[in-house]
């Protein structure tokens, strides 16, 4: 695990191509790990997507059943007592699966589990669970108790019944995934409870301590999360930017002071932080 507590400035090319600058500090230990893990009492805490790149494969249904490995519910744990909150670009609800409060969790893209209409003028969403379980069961999968569902020895249909399909239960239309690829995505209440929650979030504490925390973020939507914590350290001079990433882990200059970037597995990193908590 190499920390980096000096940062460089980018340009545009590295920040789309970070993978061919070598700008890395040589190793100096985990010390500034845990100097941020003993300041965190005094800070709010804003946690963003995180992909907890681990280089591990991912069950089948990442919706319904648990991530491979115990990373979400280490956070929790490392987040308790914290006032914290949560915005992800991850759409596979292991946040709430691990036990994050859902009031305080911001899903900005959608979620594998709510379908929406291609109707534009419905903007609703609803629940695709039974859906999934119904279609697998009629396909041959067989569930497990682990809740993984397993190919047959005999292989699976691979098709469903007609009567499966699943259709929109206001007009009959067909149905997609909500998720962000284009203008047709639904923001649904949910969606606009949580954005709204976020933004009064950010607003009470703008100028206190605030740990901006990104762990796993990458150059596909920099602009949901990463540039925005960049700007809010850099216009509150008792805010601290953390990032933690695999061979991403950067800022810009304007805030190197403010900012502590650990190149790394972020479930050895969290393992390290409660250990010493």
């Amino acid at each position: 695990m190499r920390s980096k507590q000096r940062t460089l400035s980018l340009s545009a090319r590295e920040r789309v191509c970070p993978h061919q600058r070598d700008s890395h500090i040589p190793a100096k230990g985990s010390t500034v790990i845990f100097l941020i893990s003993k300041q965190n009492s005094g800070y709010r805490i804003c946690i963003p997507a995180v992909s907890f790149r681990s280089r591990m494969k991912r069950p089948a249904g990442p919706r319904y059943v648990d991530a491979p490995k115990p990373v979400y519910q280490k956070l929790l744990a490392l987040m308790n007592g914290k006032n914290c909150f949560v915005i992800t670009t991850n759409v596979d609800h292991q946040f709430q699966r691990a036990g994050f409060d859902k009031s305080r969790l911001f899903y900005t893209q959608g979620d594998y589990g709510l379908f929406q209409s291609v109707n534009p003028e419905i903007r609703k969403t609803w629940d695709n669970e039974e859906w999934v379980m119904q279609s697998m069961a009629a396909q041959g999968f067989v569930k497990g108790a682990d809740g993984i569902f397993q190919i047959p020895q005999e292989g699976a249909a691979m098709r469903i019944p007609n009567a499966l399909i699943p259709k929109c239960p206001d007009d009959g239309s067909d149905v997609v995934m909500n998720l962000r690829s284009d203008d047709s995505f639904v923001e649904d209440e949910g969606w606009h409870r949580a954005s709204a929650a976020y933004a009064d979030f950010l607003r009470r504490h703008e100028m206190e301590h605030v740990l901006y925390l990104e762990i796993g973020v990458g150059a596909n939507t920099p602009v949901i999360i990463k540039y925005p914590f960049w700007v809010m350290t850099a216009e509150n001079p008792k805010a601290v930017y953390a990032c933690l990433n695999y061979d991403e882990a950067f800022s810009p200059k304007q805030i190197e002071n403010q900012s502590v970037c650990i190149d790394g597995d972020a479930g050895e990193i969290i393992d390290s932080l409660l250990a010493e908590k």
